[in-house]
């Protein structure tokens, strides 16, 4: 007990096929009858932002079950990552069968609903896909709607290869493998003291050594060779909702896809998705620091939430029948940066917008050493490329935490470089709001058979300070299609259709937006080596030679959704 609060510890959940998964159970008492909060995760119950929100949620009148998932920690059977085929990782089957356990419990009052960030809001959609009678209602937040919106085929070298070590910690325990640290906090130490330098620039990936990732080597090797393969896409699932979901993400959280499952169950003909919610926030992925100053400017107390907090409100309204502090018929709450205040929307994205369009220029010279890129509204006349050369062995480095998550950075460490261009508008003469996905259409050569093209939109400050709003990366032989990739035939220029994340902001009077264009972002996501070959084999690297047109012939162009006034 804990200020009142009760943990049944290890509580056994037998599944269908026998195997036990072990869950703890917070209540307030032995007796009450409460709507159960579940969050199934990989990375151990007792993890310090499971204890500390279920006690907070248990505070609220919820009996929560925290559950170690199938051949995790305490519990039973074989571990499936969410690299797969979700039809065959068994979690739908394990979902239906822990809530059909939760809704007997003695302390549930046979409602249910689910939380937990991250890869526990994967599971969360499992057990959407399990279409148990008993879930009434759901949160997801930091869960991309499919793999290939957040990879764009691209293995995620700095993010994925942390993850899957500390991932093994606890694998590393049970078979008393010393080739690193048993607990996962110890495990991140150890990669970004020791591991992270060594391995993420190992060539090539496929010739990794298997001790550090242990059991999870081969799903690693497996998930490289296929990370041109959607393994995720919930749009069969969106057809089985029957429940109101939450879904909460940050302008900065590299899982900003939650948008798009929000925008698959609107496309739903049913009258639930009247009931679903959209929150974005000023944040990145860290759902314990929802914060308004996690980078450079601080976008005030307005934008600082809890978790916990959210998830309360959401189920205090769903389950309790208390007002949800969202005006009559808007479903979308979304934080604008510049005026750093909250608005509410009918939709994602909103209606009223139309597409302002700002064309490349330069004479030649938009190195971002000493650009003279510009931005505007008239079309471009005869103009020389842009031309830079992309060495896979010196990648622009990506700025963003250690462990590959991204937050509001200063983007001028990277302004000592000779391979990205930058553009920019004049400074803005009146406030201008943005709400949407830009997309940049790039004219665009190379002299490689394959390599990337990385844009990144930031606003430039009154100081003059560069901050990243929202970028993405293309894979060349990725331009039509992830199946079907086709090489670059030849040195003629190709337009390409870039579709950046999301953002949402108000431009101030005398602020500037900023386009940087480059070929890597690193290790963000993994290097191209130009050759056209298999990354993940692959000992050769090349310099390409890049040029970016902006003619008028090869009118290279911003498209920002501006929202009418």
């Amino acid at each position: 007990m804990n200020k009142n609060i009760y943990v049944q510890k290890d509580v056994p959940c037998k599944m269908r096929d026998g195997t036990i998964l072990y869950s703890d159970i917070y209540t307030k008492d032995n007796h009450s009858q409460n709507p159960v909060l579940i969050c199934r995760t990989p990375y151990d119950k007792t993890r310090s932002t499971y204890t500390q929100d279920a006690k907070i949620l248990t505070s609220k009148e919820y009996t929560v079950i925290v559950q170690d998932v199938r051949g995790r920690f305490k519990s039973e059977g074989e571990f499936i990552w969410m690299w797969e085929n979700k039809y065959l990782t068994g979690d739908a089957e394990d979902a239906y069968d822990t809530i059909e356990w939760a809704s007997k419990l003695n302390l549930c009052n046979g409602t249910v609903g689910t939380w937990g960030h991250s890869n526990p809001s994967w599971h969360t959609w499992m057990m959407l896909l399990s279409e148990h009678p008993n879930l009434k209602s759901a949160l997801s937040s930091g869960m991309a709607a499919k793999t290939l919106d957040l990879t764009r085929g691209i293995f995620e070298t700095g993010r994925r290869l942390e993850w899957t070590y500390q991932l093994a910690s606890p694998v590393r325990k049970k078979l008393d493998d010393k080739s690193g640290p048993y607990e996962q906090l110890e495990s991140i130490k150890q990669w970004n003291r020791v591991e992270r330098g060594k391995y993420i620039w190992w060539t090539p990936l496929s010739t990794l050594p298997k001790e550090p990732f242990s059991t999870l080597y081969d799903p690693l090797v497996k998930l490289m060779k296929n990370s041109h393969v959607e393994m995720q896409d919930f749009s069969d699932v969106y057809p089985k909702v029957k429940v109101p979901i939450m879904h909460i993400t940050g302008w900065w959280d590299r899982l900003i896809g939650t948008v798009d499952t929000f925008i698959g169950l609107d496309k739903q003909e049913n009258q639930i998705k009247n009931y679903h919610k959209l929150i974005i926030g000023p944040w990145g992925h860290d759902n314990g620091n929802l914060k308004g100053n996690i980078g450079p400017v601080n976008y005030g107390e307005e934008a600082d939430e809890s978790y916990s907090d959210l998830i309360i409100k959401w189920y205090d309204h769903q389950f309790k029948g208390k007002e949800l502090i969202f005006p009559e018929n808007k479903r979308v709450k979304l934080f604008i940066l510049g005026n750093n205040k909250w608005e509410y929307y009918s939709e994602w994205p909103p209606k009223n917008s139309e597409n302002e369009i700002y064309y490349l220029h330069s004479n030649g010279d938009a190195n971002v050493k000493n650009s003279n890129g510009i931005l505007n509204n008239k079309l471009p006349n005869q103009e020389p490329p842009d031309i830079y050369k992309y060495d896979p062995r010196d990648p622009v480095m990506s700025l963003m935490l250690q462990n590959s998550q991204t937050i509001p950075m200063d983007q001028r460490p990277n302004h000592n470089r000779d391979d990205i261009l930058l553009y920019e508008t004049e400074k803005f003469t009146s406030v201008t709001k943005f709400i949407g996905n830009p997309i940049v259409k790039l004219w665009a050569s190379s002299d490689a058979k394959d390599t990337d093209w990385v844009v990144k939109l930031a606003i430039v400050y009154k100081d003059d300070m560069p901050v990243n709003l929202c970028y993405e990366i293309l894979r060349a032989k990725y331009r039509n299609s992830y199946e079907n990739y086709d090489l670059i035939p030849n040195t003629n220029p190709i337009e390409y259709t870039i579709k950046l994340r999301p953002l949402g902001i108000n431009v101030l009077e005398g602020q500037k937006l900023r386009l940087y264009i480059a070929s890597s972002d690193f290790p963000n996501h993994d290097r191209n080596h130009n050759t056209g070959k298999d990354f993940w084999d692959d000992c050769e690297f090349k310099i390409a030679t890049q040029k970016i047109y902006h003619d008028a012939n090869y009118p290279s162009r911003l498209i920002l959704p501006k929202i009418k006034d």
